[in-house]
């Protein structure tokens, strides 16, 4: 087990953590329709908090922590999904676990120096996260002020991690459009931010990589 960890610790492969995230999105819609569906949404989220406590960690003290957040966050998840209990500490915890993942996300990126699979498997990672990240501040904007998005009728956390999507990418479709004045600024933020990630981090890999042929 000590020779596992440490070997992620020195080579991370974020693919594993890359397609966890992938099946997080993908999954829920289709769970909705089968008896018991909610199980595999909670495995899938639990799937995502496993990886990036596995892959995303860069010491045992790293671990350690990741995993201890990664365990409240998906506590907090787990209480939402059967009880709907909304609290603080639902938004917070994910917040502060995929906030760590991320930070880690881009230390790789920017130590890294000759580009590889791993660089853009861990490019395309930390531009999902991103996503969720957000999702928590509306997530809290939608407890605090019930018209601050028109969503639809019987709108779920899965409904914010949409919107959360469609305003990162740009994409904005108009099915939930936020109203007050807070959503519309932090909104408006990830849509820039958004757009200056995939400038910047792919501009920084694409000239990682140029730098490495003429060498």
């Amino acid at each position: 087990m000590k020779a596992f960890f440490e070997k992620h610790f020195e080579n991370p492969n974020y693919l594993y953590f890359l397609i966890s995230l992938v099946s997080m999105l993908v999954i829920p819609p289709f769970a909705s329709m089968i008896t018991f569906g909610n199980l595999l949404t909670d495995f899938s989220f639990g799937m995502v908090i496993l990886m990036a406590c596995i892959y995303a960690s860069k010491d045992y003290r790293d671990l350690i922590l990741l995993a201890f957040l990664g365990i409240c966050a998906f506590i907090m998840f787990l209480l939402y999904q059967k009880t709907h209990l909304i609290s603080f500490f639902n938004p917070l915890f994910t917040l502060l676990f995929f906030g760590l993942v991320f930070v880690r996300l881009m230390q790789f990126i920017f130590q890294a120096k000759p580009v590889s699979n791993n660089d853009i498997f861990a490019l395309c990672a930390g531009y999902l996260t991103l996503g969720i990240i957000s999702t928590p501040f509306f997530y809290v904007l939608d407890m605090q002020l019930p018209n601050a998005f028109t969503l639809p009728q019987g709108a779920d956390f899965y409904d914010l991690l949409y919107f959360s999507y469609i305003t990162l990418t740009g994409v904005g479709y108009g099915d939930i459009t936020p109203v007050h004045q807070i959503a519309k600024s932090i909104a408006l933020l990830l849509g820039i931010i958004g757009q200056l990630y995939l400038a910047i981090l792919v501009g920084i890999i694409i000239g990682k990589y140029l730098s490495q042929n003429k060498e």
